[in-house]
């Protein structure tokens, strides 16, 4: 069954992998970012350094899309190969999107969460 998944996500064509990888990217941005700005907020805050939250999250999700651009997508005209690299990356990004729809449902995003800065 595994295998099969693999081969099936592998044949895919190249836009569909590019959205896929692009979905998973940032969908690892919006995991990560809730817990990057209350520890920002908590520790680390400064008037001037109010851009450090997001370069830290966009990283996340640059690293999570360079990751999958090179396990997944691969160059012009090469199709990756079926390999557990793939699955991983797969089991990963369903778990950043499960966590960040149950964020959703949670409140997570909506802002209100009480910080503590004193």
């Amino acid at each position: 069954m595994i295998e099969r998944f693999l081969h099936f996500v592998v044949n895919l064509r190249r836009v569909p992998r590019i959205l896929i990888v692009l979905f998973f990217s940032g969908i690892a941005v919006a995991a990560v970012f809730p817990l990057i700005d209350h520890i920002y907020l908590r520790f680390f805050f400064t008037t001037d350094s109010t851009i450090a939250p997001s370069l830290v999250s966009v990283t996340i999700g640059g690293l999570m899309y360079i990751v999958g651009w090179f396990l997944y997508v691969g160059t012009i005209g090469t199709t990756p190969s079926a390999r557990n690299a793939i699955l991983w990356y797969f089991v990963i990004g369903s778990v950043l999107t499960i966590l960040v729809f149950g964020m959703l449902i949670y409140g997570v995003f909506d802002l209100n969460i009480p910080v503590d800065t004193a």
